[in-house]
């Protein structure tokens, strides 16, 4: 939890004081009933909070986009629940963790996963006789372009 912590308080630090204060937070998380947990955690609230499930299950915890901990958890779950697809993730992440734009940083992170089946195509070849391989590693570019090494 300190990691979340840490992120959250870089990330979201104004609208955890706007909290603190008694105040409104901004208007993105203000949608999403953002509140604190008596560890001070930002968490989400909602339609759920009625609901029998556990604490962490009804108010997920609040994390960014961009944060290197969220493309962590991301993999860690893409990785956990042997490759799904960007839905099944979303929905699996979702009982835990609530990420702005979830569903945008689940496609940046599964779309480079090593070990992905792909279909190799040539440019010689005719279009009928594809080609697997598995992608062993990415080499991204300065043209932003990724280089994919297959095996």
């Amino acid at each position: 939890m300190f990691l979340v912590k840490h992120v959250q308080n870089s990330y979201f630090s104004k609208d955890i004081t706007q909290i603190l204060n008694e105040k409104l937070p901004s208007k993105g998380l203000r949608k999403l009933n953002a509140f604190l947990d008596e560890k001070g955690i930002l968490r989400v609230g909602g339609r759920l909070r009625n609901c029998s499930p556990s604490f962490d299950a009804k108010f997920s915890i609040l994390l960014p986009r961009t944060s290197p901990l969220t493309d962590l958890i991301i993999r860690d779950f893409h990785n956990s629940f042997l490759h799904p697809g960007v839905q099944t993730l979303q929905f699996l992440i979702v009982q835990q963790f609530w990420i702005l734009s979830m569903r945008r940083a689940i496609k940046s992170c599964v779309s480079n996963c090593i070990g992905k089946l792909v279909l190799i195509k040539y440019d010689a070849l005719p279009s009928f006789n594809p080609s697997l391989g598995r992608i062993i590693a990415f080499h991204p570019g300065r043209d932003s372009a990724s280089r994919v090494a297959l095996s």
